[in-house]
């Protein structure tokens, strides 16, 4: 292979990260969500061998990995997540964000790495590393017929069905790190506030958003010293042999929960202040919601009876047709605690009723 000198290999370079830009202004428009780093990928390393080569051929080739993907929505941004405002009755509105990484970069985890605890981002903190390590060791006792383990899934599983859905929504919101803050703020593309027009008003849909993200900062903030509190208390159950010391393992989970959670709230809260959001009434989500709302219904309205929006039932059609499968165990989360508090309120009320 002849060796070039080092003016014709940087002119080399530059031509082909020319030629990568115009491939992703071409390409990315009509399919945003594709892999397009091989063909970059494959370019630079013909030209850091030292050698100049054609390279359209490598070009053309690599034509062949791109994979769009089916999105109900709109074109997915260039933007790092997406956030869904989505009611679950005239009351209440779960805020959930998608994490648009895991779809349009090849750089991210796979739903099997993702199974194995691994992930092939080189950002993974050491944070995430320990919920895939977590989720992997749960999956495994979920496995178990029998034994202590099932068990203890058993009761976890029906203590985080209780934990309230406003928190794993806002768990959902990865933390403000400044090197997101800084990709966020020189981002061209704002970050999308997805909504059901018909339920909710566009021009409250960011101060909803605010007010989902901040109202139960304290509650957070409080029980996560709680849980500090806690902790060395049930340092003696480590004692007991063979058993793991659950109650400070459970603890533990709950401070990071709370901390993820007021992490999540001040990311939003700085994106509504810093005016990074672009609300989007979607269609999509009127279809969705139509069997529950009607033309002639008015906006979701904090006065007036509390009525669901969502039933178990909808639930498959919205994660589904969204195409975020994370979505179905959340929703489901959610409208379970909706329905048992509208039915705990209407048995409270009937008790306090005199009798006519």
């Amino acid at each position: 292979m002849p060796r070039i000198d080092s003016a014709t290999r940087e002119a080399a370079r530059r031509r082909a990260v020319d030629d990568d830009d115009h491939l992703r202004h071409t390409f990315l428009p009509a399919h945003p969500n594709v892999a397009a780093q091989e063909s970059v990928s494959a370019r630079r390393l013909v030209v850091s061998c030292g050698a100049v080569q054609p390279t359209a051929t490598v070009r053309i080739a690599s034509l062949h990995f791109l994979r769009p993907t089916v999105d109900s929505l709109a074109p997915l941004s260039l933007a790092a997540m997406r956030l869904f405002l989505l009611p679950v009755s005239t009351r209440r509105t779960f805020m959930y964000a998608q994490r648009l990484a895991a779809t349009t970069s090849n750089a991210t985890s796979t739903p099997a790495a993702a199974a194995d605890g691994k992930t092939a981002s080189k950002d993974s903190s050491v944070v995430d590393k320990g919920t895939a390590w977590a989720a992997k060791k749960w999956a495994q006792w979920e496995k178990k017929e029998a034994g202590w383990q099932r068990k203890v899934v058993d009761l976890g599983n029906h203590a985080f069905r209780r934990i309230p859905y406003e928190e794993w929504g806002l768990k959902s919101v990865p933390p403000l790190s400044r090197r997101r803050a800084d990709g966020e703020l020189k981002a061209k593309d704002k970050i999308e506030l997805l909504f059901p027009g018909t339920v909710i008003e566009p021009h409250r849909a960011e101060q909803l958003a605010l007010k989902l993200a901040t109202e139960r900062q304290g509650i957070h903030r409080s029980k996560m010293m709680w849980c500090f509190v806690g902790m060395p208390i049930t340092l003696p159950f480590a004692l007991v042999p063979v058993i793991p010391n659950l109650p400070f393992f459970y603890l533990v989970y709950r401070a990071w929960s709370h901390w993820r959670a007021v992490a999540g709230g001040k990311h939003v809260q700085w994106l509504v202040e810093n005016k990074l959001l672009r609300p989007s009434p979607s269609a999509m989500l009127d279809r969705l919601y139509a069997p529950k709302v009607t033309a002639s219904s008015p906006p979701a309205e904090p006065s007036g009876k509390e009525e669901l929006l969502l039933s178990q039932e909808q639930i498959r059609d919205f994660s589904d047709t969204l195409a975020v499968p994370a979505l179905e165990l959340e929703l489901e989360r959610a409208v379970w605690q909706v329905e048992r508090a509208l039915k705990e309120g209407d048995q409270d009320r009937g008790a306090t009723t005199p009798p006519s």
